[in-house]
């Protein structure tokens, strides 16, 4: 007997799923929903004034010849808003280096098809911040980008290594570090996107001038910065107003 209520509670579902694929007596596929999501696409693309920028290239800042072998930032928390103040929250952490030869990123997706605003945080948030690096995916697996030698400070937001031309010969001789680091070091940035998405991915570009960064340091007196203090404020606060989506 229970051998029959199967077959028969089997070919009545069997039953209703194919009258839910008929219309007006005509058969029709069972057709699954559109997928109506694009991918999102974050390029940075860096400039020093009006020339592109370039690792081992001699830049004048303040008066100083300076010549950079590194500068890398994390950026996190990346949430779009459309036009009716709607949110999408992206997952994905990146490691910017402004010397690569690309640094486009695919951050994830979205159904909106116009982007009104892009906020995200410079940094990490203070549960990422404080989280095993040894254990993490990549990029947070990056064992130059955190204090190895002191956990508790977590990672280094921004990292920028230089050369820096001491004795006005026009070489830069004298190597000197900036590093960004601690949770009061996070910035949120909100950036005006107004960017329809047409296909079926979103390409936002992020431009930056570099010189605006470092305005205002004194790297003649500049000694190896690292953590939190006047100067690392400063950059932290000056890298987010550089940002600029055209």
């Amino acid at each position: 007997m229970k051998k029959y209520i199967i077959i028969i509670t089997v070919a009545f579902f069997s039953a209703l799923t194919l009258t839910s694929c008929l219309k007006d007596n005509v058969e029709t596929k069972c057709e699954t929903p559109e997928d109506t999501s694009k991918s999102v696409m974050l390029e940075f693309e860096f400039e020093m004034g009006d020339a592109p920028f370039e690792y081992n290239t001699v830049y004048e800042l303040g008066g100083v010849a300076v010549q950079f072998s590194e500068l890398r930032f994390y950026v996190s928390d990346i949430m779009l808003h459309d036009d009716s103040d709607n949110m999408d929250m992206l997952d994905e952490v990146i490691l910017v280096d402004a010397g690569a030869s690309s640094n486009m990123f695919t951050v994830g997706s979205t159904e909106f098809d116009h982007i009104h605003e892009v906020h995200a945080l410079l940094g990490l948030n203070d549960v990422i911040n404080h989280e095993d690096p040894t254990l993490a995916e990549a990029p947070l697996n990056d064992a130059s980008m955190h204090w190895g030698w002191d956990p508790a400070g977590g990672y280094k937001f921004v990292k920028t290594e230089i050369m820096v031309d001491e004795d006005a010969d026009g070489v830069p001789e004298t190597a000197k570090s900036i590093h960004c680091a601690t949770d009061a070091l996070s910035r949120e940035f909100i950036l005006d996107a107004h960017q329809d998405v047409e296909g079926d991915h979103a390409h936002i570009t992020i431009k930056t001038d570099v010189s605006a960064i470092y305005s205002g340091v004194d790297f003649l007196n500049l000694s190896g910065t690292h953590g939190a203090s006047v100067l690392t404020n400063g950059i932290a606060d000056n890298l987010v107003g550089a940002f600029v989506i055209e």
